[in-house]
C-alpha cells in the first residue's frame, strides 16, 4: 500500500520550490537537470507526491543547498500556512527572495529594517539576519 504524502512532505517541497526560485531555476531547466518532467518538479514542490531520499539529494546538489536546509525548522513550520510560502511564489516574491539571498548580511538586516518601516510597523528584531 503506497503513503500518500503528509505535511512533512509538502514543507521539502516548499522548501524545493525556495531554492529553486532562490537559485533563479525553472521547473523545466530543474527537470531536465534530473532527467525528469517539470510536472513531476510541480508535484514535488506541491507536496501531492514524495521525494525520495536519491532524488533529494540530486535536488540538494543542483540547486547548491545542503541536504539540511530543506528539513530547517521543519518542526515548527509543517503544520498551517502562514502565507510565506504563497508569497514567494510570485515573481516579485521571488525577485525579493534571490536579493535578499544575495546580500550580506549587513545588507540584509538593512533590507529587513526598511521593509518594516515601510509596512509602518515596528518590527525590527535583534536575531542576526543569516
Amino acid at each position: 500500500m503506497k503513503k500518500s504524502p503528509n505535511e512533512y512532505d509538502a514543507y521539502v517541497g516548499a522548501r524545493v520550490r525556495m531554492a529553486r526560485s532562490i537559485a533563479g531555476i525553472s521547473q523545466e531547466k530543474l527537470g531536465e537537470h534530473l532527467d525528469i518532467t517539470f510536472q513531476q518538479i510541480q508535484k514535488y514542490e506541491k507536496g501531492s507526491n514524495r521525494i525520495s531520499a536519491s532524488k533529494l539529494v540530486e535536488i540538494s546538489h543542483a540547486l547548491n543547498k545542503p541536504i539540511s536546509w530543506f528539513f530547517e525548522d521543519i518542526e515548527n513550520n509543517s503544520k498551517g500556512d502562514d502565507g510565506l510560502e504563497t508569497a514567494f511564489q510570485s515573481p516579485l516574491g521571488s525577485r525579493l527572495l534571490r536579493t535578499f539571498y544575495q546580500a550580506t548580511n549587513e545588507q540584509r538586516k538593512m533590507i529587513a529594517d526598511l521593509a518594516a518601516t515601510v509596512v509602518g510597523g515596528n518590527q525590527k528584531q535583534s536575531a542576526p539576519a543569516e
